[in-house]
């Protein structure tokens, strides 16, 4: 009878060992949120007005950017921010890069309702050169005359086209783990594009939502609404 209880005792060990390591399924999807690894190469981009975010009266802007320099694959990205509350002040958007006067881009924005927005520099005409840094300013004007007292909330960005090897990954990912790859290779802003045109296909996966606003914690910046 001894035995029998060792024998079973020890096949229950086995099992259970066994066990250990198993993948554990997750419900609504085959990942957690995208991870993102800031690039190593150059130095962080300087920080304007504050950092990603101004805020004028009632208005606040959030720009969907880390702080440091992150990657776009794409010359002509998608620029992203979310506005919280209406706009009682002209806006301004404006591209930089680091060896020129002249800004790239810069234009008024039109009147826009609180939520989430864009602004498509394909649609703009404007191209990004490859490896050299940018920054995207959104700027809040409270007095036309005294431009000093502007709010100003910067994000860096550099356009890095994709390696051969990264472009074969990306492909061969589903459309829920385009997301992760680009998050992983630092392509920060191709990431929040794939999971805004995801929300736009699938607006009530609240998933998608908690991918984004797990990004932006990543990088020091608050969730969105």
């Amino acid at each position: 009878m001894a035995v029998r209880k060792i024998s079973f005792y020890i096949s229950l060990i086995v099992i259970m060992t066994g066990m250990v390591g198993l993948p554990v399924l997750v419900q609504g999807g085959s990942e957690g949120a995208p991870v993102f690894v800031p690039p190593m190469r150059g130095a962080p981009a300087t920080q304007v007005g504050g950092g990603t975010r101004g805020q004028a009266g009632r208005a606040q802007i959030q720009l969907l950017a880390p702080r440091q320099v992150a990657y776009a694959s794409t010359p002509q990205p998608n620029l992203y921010w979310y506005l919280d509350g209406s706009l009682s002040y002209r806006a301004e958007i404006s591209v930089l890069d680091d060896q020129s006067a002249e800004p790239l881009l810069e234009t008024t924005l039109a009147a826009s309702k609180p939520g989430m927005q864009h602004l498509s520099l394909a649609k703009q005409g404007v191209k990004l050169l490859a490896d050299r840094d940018y920054e995207w300013s959104i700027i809040l004007i409270q007095d036309e005359k005294q431009r000093s007292n502007d709010v100003v909330a910067t994000g860096p960005i550099r356009y890095v086209p994709l390696s051969a090897d990264l472009q074969k990954a990306i492909t061969a990912a589903s459309e829920e783990e385009k997301a992760h790859r680009y998050a992983e290779a630092g392509y920060w802003y191709d990431a929040m594009d794939h999971l805004a045109r995801l929300l736009t296909k699938h607006p009530n996966q609240d998933r998608y939502r908690h991918w984004r606003n797990q990004l932006l914690e990543q990088v020091g910046l608050p969730p969105l609404n």
